[in-house]
């Protein structure tokens, strides 16, 4: 059995010392290590891991990696800062709160928390965190489960689109005068790129009208192709051969004509039906799903208990049962727990899981070494000088500002409320989610390694994401993840807070608080309001950094009828109120503080779930649930989207509001392609129940046909 040791802290050196006191003592001359035959050893320094100096001092060496030492300067620069994280969790491990004698127990890079340049580059021994998918040890069986899960709730989705399909493929027969078995359709090459409809910009997967004309790609969707239709005979009576409605000629059969060039057409085509996968592709997974939904299945046994204890109070309705959102421990998260998140889940109910944070290394989100991560990458090719210099909004006048990162960093941890410098700032887009991984690479492994319930987080291998189904050869949707960085004040400052206003996501999201500061405390504060701070009381502030507000699916309606009867109360910036309203929900131009809320709850009944979201808390926000922000604190949080099978159907009803939105709203184009991922999760669920399906993917025809082609000599 080890003797158990204790660290006794020295000059240059560190020396481990039995429970007796009798210390093994090394000669040291010069801060180098020699051994009893007073030669140097070789292979050992003083050189500090952090810093690559060995002229600062005393340094504290690793008993794990004995060639790794820290000195006392930058222990006490980089991981003893302050930390509310280390107040929240009881760990020295989690966060760089690290004694010298800790750290001579095992080091910041023994933990995987170390941020030195070269660390945060992401090189030498360090592989990054490992990503749990959540079924990386499924049975067979247990897997088949899964599959058959996806395709129960799948299914109705995939009827409807094989009914819009064969509906819009006998009005192309009857065009051109043929019975439905001899209308074949012109395959569209298409392997690398997302189609639009020209109209109303939603994706398309499949089936579409397209113009005849060799010089023109007008392309125009099922949806709208059915809506121009009914409003043409809807306009005109009956017997006229060619209708007009909107600058779109309607012939009786059906047959579109290619817009004018003024609608982005050509004036001359008409429009034909054609398609991107084989033409009864969907119609025959439709029968093999139909085979494999017949046996019920379901991930869950009906047995599932209430969790008293996992429940955190969000609303006073009078009438309501679900006042109360399911609120679990990251550590007491087990396979069994995945149930009850369903449960609330499928219901719309938003989650919240305490303490995720525990789960990871504990890197610093601490924006000095966030700062300093970005100055180790502007000498790379990765990240140039222009990343340094961002976009921020001010809060308070609701307008752009340019910035430098640091600058903006610097009033992260300020009282900027005083007279002289009045700003509340937040960072836009930064840094994008398409270079995140790369800019902040450690931080960003940090992020996946502390997202909960990683079957439907996994980014990547999630398997109840349907995004993860996409191919890879195809263009994918902007998941994240990405940072939300803001100042943040407890005091409402009416519109000069720090906001997130009132929007709707088009998918599922997780939002994790990963780092709060608390503001240095200004000459002459201001004031909290006694309402106010009624309501955080209410709220349980505590450790929190972040005021949620979160609504209802069903209470959308009442919402909406609330904010355009009471705009003009609204101001987007200071003395300009709300003057016009396109969609109270996506125009996101509203914030309701609290006097907002209370009269709400007066004229409609509603109310939404408010909560403060605390440091290290995961909050799942469903797809169709509007909802918004305010910091309390200075806060950087970092947020993922996803596509929760149970939340689909919300994902397909955003974007049909999305294309009747005006042409130039900023929420309008489909960047989802929801349909889409329907398609390939079954046709993968489908391919692995059963082997002897093989569904060929359009880009694997594509790359078949190219291949043939080539052989043969021929021109593709």
């Amino acid at each position: 059995v080890r003797k158990s040791t204790r660290v006794r802290v020295t000059r240059n050196v560190v020396q481990p010392v039995d429970v007796v006191g009798k210390a093994k003592k090394k000669k040291s001359v010069g801060g180098v290590i020699k051994n009893k035959n007073g030669e140097k050893k070789e292979g050992e320094s003083n050189m500090c891991h952090q810093c690559q100096r060995n002229d600062r001092g005393d340094v504290v060496r690793c008993s794990v990696c004995p060639n790794k030492r820290y000195c006392v300067h930058c222990i006490t620069k980089w991981y003893n800062v302050y930390s509310h994280f280390c107040q929240v969790m009881s760990s020295w491990i989690l966060y760089p709160q690290m004694s010298h004698e800790k750290i001579a127990m095992s080091c910041p890079f023994c933990l995987g928390n170390c941020n030195c340049k070269d660390c945060l580059r992401g090189v030498g021994k360090f592989k990054g965190t490992k990503v749990n998918s959540g079924t990386d040890n499924l049975s067979k069986d247990e897997t088949a489960k899964y599959y058959k899960y996806l395709v129960h709730l799948l299914l109705p989705i995939l009827r409807q689109i094989d009914q819009e399909q064969v509906i819009e493929q006998e009005i192309e027969a009857k065009i051109r005068g043929k019975s439905f078995s001899e209308t074949k359709l012109q395959k569209v090459a298409c392997c690398d790129e997302r189609i639009y409809c020209n109209k109303c910009q939603t994706s398309i997967f499949n089936f579409h009208r397209n113009c005849t004309n060799l010089n023109c790609t007008y392309d125009l969707c099922l949806t709208c192709s059915s809506e121009i239709r009914k409003d043409s005979t809807q306009e005109d009576g009956e017997g006229s051969h060619a209708r007009s409605t909107s600058s779109w000629k309607v012939e009786e059969n059906g047959r579109l004509s290619c817009p004018s060039k003024e609608m982005g057409g050509c004036d001359s085509g008409y429009l034909e039906l054609k398609c991107i996968f084989p033409e009864n592709w969907v119609t025959n997974l439709k029968i093999k799903a139909e085979e494999i939904a017949a046996v019920p299945s379901s991930l869950t046994d009906g047995r599932i208990e209430r969790d008293k204890k996992n429940l955190r109070r969000a609303a006073c309705r009078e009438v309501s049962n679900d006042n109360y959102l399911y609120c679990p421990s990251a550590k007491d998260i087990q396979r069994g727990d995945l149930n009850h998140f369903q449960k609330h889940w499928t219901k719309g109910e938003p989650v919240v899981v305490q303490n995720v944070l525990e789960l990871t290394p504990g890197l610093s989100w601490d924006p000095l070494v966030m700062c300093r991560a970005l100055r180790e990458k502007t000498n790379s090719r990765v990240l140039k000088d222009k990343h340094l210099d961002v976009t921020a909004i001010d809060c308070l006048v609701w307008r752009e500002v340019e910035i430098n990162i640091s600058t903006f960093f610097r009033g992260y941890s300020d009282d900027l409320g005083g007279e002289k410098n009045l700003t509340m700032l937040k960072l836009k887009d930064w840094p994008p989610s398409n270079s995140f991984e790369e800019i902040l690479r450690r931080h960003c492994a940090e992020f996946f390694s502390a997202l909960p319930f990683p079957e439907y987080t996994n980014l990547k291998d999630g398997f109840l994401n349907l995004a993860t189904r996409l191919p890879e050869q195809s263009l994918k949707p902007d998941l994240g993840p990405k940072t939300y960085i803001a100042y943040g004040k407890v005091a409402e400052l009416r519109e000069g807070n720090s906001v997130t206003k009132l929007h709707c996501d088009m998918s599922d999201a997780v939002n994790i608080l990963m780092h709060t500061a608390e503001p240095k405390p200004h000459k002459s504060p201001i004031s909290v309001p006694s309402v106010l701070r009624t309501e955080l009381l209410e709220s349980d502030t505590g450790d929190g950094g972040a005021l949620w507000d979160i609504f209802r699916r069903e209470d959308v309606p009442a919402l909406r009828q609330f904010l355009i009867k009471h705009h003009g109360e609204f101001h987007h910036r200071p003395d300009e109120p709300v003057r016009k309203v396109i969609h109270p929900v996506h125009d996101q131009i509203f914030y309701l503080t609290l006097k907002h809320k209370r009269q709400l709850k007066e004229e409609n009944g509603i109310e939404p779930w408010t909560f403060v979201q605390k440091l290290g808390e995961a909050v799942f926000i469903p797809a169709g649930c509007p909802h918004q922000v305010r910091n309390l604190k200075s806060c950087i949080k970092v947020a993922a989207d996803f596509v929760s099978p149970e939340n689909i159907n919300e994902c397909i009803r955003l974007a049909q509001e999305f294309r009747e939105l005006p042409e130039n709203h900023i929420v309008r184009e489909d960047k989802l392609e929801a349909k889409k991922m329907i398609i390939y999760t079954i046709m993968e669920a489908v391919s692995k129940l059963d082997p002897t399906e093989k569904f060929e993917l359009p880009i694997e025809k594509l790359e078949k046909d190219q291949r043939t082609q080539s052989e043969s000599g021929e021109v593709f």
